[in-house]
Order: C-alpha cells, then structure tokens, then sequence
C-alpha cells in the first residue's frame, strides 16, 4: 500500500485517483469494477513490470488507479474514500 496518493484528476465524466507509483509491465494494464453495486468505483490495475509472462501476471495484479463516477462522488468524497481504503497508515 502506498504511503501517499496522488492528487485527484477530474475529467468530464470521472475523478480518478493514482494509488500507486509502480511500473506496470507492457500489455497488462485492465479496467475492472470494483463495484457491482451502484457505487460508480471502477480501477485500473496491471501486473508489476518483470512480472508479466505467457500473458498472465505471475504474482498477482496492483491497482494503479481507482475511477469513481462524477455524478456519484464529489473530489473530496473520493480523495477521502480512496485515503480510507487504499492509504498505508
């Protein structure tokens, strides 16, 4: 877990907030839901560079960046939300 997050970045239609600075491998970069339910929290996650073999991630995937939905969060509910969730204390 990361010691600090990255500023918000707002666009049109989403705030998304960097958790980690670790470098992905080529080619293994994914847009998941992290919510099935109607919370508008999506990520993007990537196998850690060195780590991407046969096209399969040989030590597990790290969430790189979570996307939370403009119309069902404000920047500060999701900064908070992210600190929360993803900060190491």
């Amino acid at each position: 877990m990361p010691k600090k997050l990255g500023k918000a970045h707002v666009t049109e239609n989403t705030i998304r907030v960097k958790v980690s600075g670790r470098a992905c491998a080529p080619g293994s970069q994914r847009h998941v839901k992290f919510s099935e339910t109607p919370k508008g929290i999506d990520g993007m996650v990537c196998c850690p560079k060195g780590q991407f073999k046969n096209d399969r991630c040989q030590v597990g995937m790290i969430t790189k960046t979570i996307v939370y939905d403009k119309n069902k969060w404000t920047k500060t509910q999701a900064e908070k939300h992210a600190q929360k969730r993803f900060l190491k204390t």
